[in-house]
């Protein structure tokens, strides 16, 4: 609604929408790619442990890849922000392109659901019949695959949005696939880009959210953990839901004049959702102390002032202070 200008409300929705339809619309004629429909019928039709094999080799080659491409463009992107008087135009265009030559299995996943959500917007709006969908079965296999331990986008950080349909789906899958047992404590980490916030995941919880060849994944991923019986007893739950999100106050993001405001609705975003969030912090640091408890501290007005703030008040913060060694 910031673009709305002198229109009138409802004639500025009806079109917002309109362009939404066609975009859905576009999407949903697309063709899946070669390398896609391998994709889906590597994790659709495999055995587990053949497809654990898949997906590890198929992170392993993409990450030599983005590992090539983007050592130079990040080299061009310091030293262009260390010029004086650098067009803000051209951070914004090479970002975009550092973003769209890193490549990984997370960006598949983002496909999957785009496809889902261009399909059932198509059907909600009655512009196609139910017997003539698709991808029924993507949200299952997401449930499988979070089962499994991998990880799915909650996020899309690109585009600052949440498919809906497509986490609701695969979160219902995931209740239908364990039955009562579903209870979850959410734990959600924040800090800034690139100082080891997904490798303190993956050391912790012994995870694999992509945290190597120089990628910064955008948005925010969710994975789970099967938790013992003596956690169960302790913190009443079945499982962890852990969610990664991409960096606050990203190198990329510096020069955006709409930084702040995203790195706000990040953390607004996972700490509304969250039991507990970890603000991993570097002591030498005292402005990027002060910076990113702001921002925490913006996040937890904003949700105490929602409607959902009996969802919030029970979310609590735990400030680990991260010396480098």
């Amino acid at each position: 609604m910031k673009r709305q200008g002198v229109m009138a409300t409802e004639k500025y929705k009806s079109e917002l929408k309109q362009k939404w339809l066609e975009i859905r619309r576009q999407q949903n004629q697309c063709d899946r790619t070669n390398g896609l429909t391998k994709f889906i019928k590597g994790i659709g039709q495999l055995k587990p442990v053949e497809k654990h094999y898949f997906l590890k080799w198929m992170k392993f080659s993409l990450d030599n890849i983005a590992r090539a491409n983007l050592s130079k463009m990040r080299a061009d992107y310091k030293e262009k922000c260390e010029t004086p008087g650098v067009d803000q135009k051209q951070l914004e265009e090479l970002d975009k392109l550092m973003s769209d030559s890193s490549l990984g299995v997370e960006h598949f996943m983002h496909e999957l659901g785009q496809f889902y959500e261009a399909e059932c917007s198509m059907v909600k709006e009655g512009k196609m019949e139910e017997s003539q969908r698709h991808f029924t079965r993507l949200p299952c296999i997401a449930a499988d695959l979070m089962l499994e331990g991998f990880p799915v986008e909650l996020t899309d950080g690109d585009a600052s949005n949440i498919p809906m349909n497509w986490v609701v789906e695969v979160l219902t899958h995931l209740h239908i696939r364990l039955g009562d047992r579903s209870r979850m404590v959410v734990i959600t980490v924040l800090r800034v880009q690139s100082t080891g916030k997904s490798i303190l995941l993956n050391t912790m919880f012994g995870l694999q959210f992509a945290a190597s060849s120089g990628r910064s994944a955008r948005g925010a991923f969710m994975t789970l953990i099967k938790v013992t019986e003596a956690v169960q007893e302790l913190l009443g739950c079945d499982f962890i839901l852990v969610i990664d999100t991409e960096g606050l106050k990203a190198p990329e993001q510096t020069a955006l004049e709409d930084r702040y405001q995203h790195d706000n609705e990040l953390a607004t975003l996972v700490i509304g959702l969250s039991d507990i969030t970890i603000v991993n912090m570097a002591m030498e640091n005292a402005t990027e102390m002060k910076d990113v408890l702001q921002i925490v501290v913006h996040a937890f007005l904003r949700t105490e002032n929602s409607q959902t703030a009996s969802l919030c008040t029970r979310t609590s913060v735990m400030c680990l202070l991260m010396f480098k060694t």
